[in-house]
């Protein structure tokens, strides 16, 4: 597929935008599905504009470092099934170990300490603080922002780099 891609004339920034756009789409999408869904199974929220705004910009934030995982496994695993199947795994593992999908307090304390500062599960707690409150801890720490921040940015680049310079030719 890269190899395809690398013969369109295509400038790589294009691609690069295209394919976070598909993401951002699908995130936010999905997100509103399940917003949707809990309000209809009477979910109760804390919702403030503020509050809905900030979450926004960390569901932004945490689909970037997604994005930026994504384009690190599609860049250095060159079959399309390798890195699908490498990128589900690590979701899936990482979700597993980090309270994505289930409540923070039920971690032991090592996983607990890496859920704090892994960006999925870190967006995953400050976005639930926002809109339902306490989760067993504050996530809104200027530590753990500052390191949420910073390291989701950092996937991100860290993606882009490794997929310009593996997955397209010098012009």
């Amino acid at each position: 597929l890269y190899r395809k891609l690398k013969s369109m004339p295509v400038q790589p920034w294009k691609e690069a935008a295209g394919k976070l756009l598909a993401v951002l789409t699908f995130g936010i999408v999905s997100a509103a599905i399940i917003i949707i869904a809990g309000a209809l199974l009477g979910a109760r929220f804390n919702i403030s504009l503020i509050g809905i705004l900030k979450s926004a910009g960390f569901l932004f934030l945490g689909i970037l470092a997604s994005a930026g995982v994504g384009l690190i496994v599609g860049s250095l695993i060159k079959s399309i099934q390798g890195a699908v199947m490498t990128g589900v795994g690590i979701a899936v593992v990482t979700s597993a170990i980090s309270g994505v999908f289930f409540q923070y307090s039920y971690l032991p304390p090592a996983l607990q300490a890496f859920a704090r500062f892994w960006p999925m599960s870190a967006v995953n707690s400050i976005i639930i603080n926002y809109l339902i409150g306490d989760i067993g801890y504050n996530p809104l720490t200027v530590l753990n922002l500052s390191l949420t921040i910073a390291i989701s940015l950092l996937f991100f680049t860290a993606g882009i780099v490794l997929y310009t310079i593996y997955c397209w030719k010098s012009e």
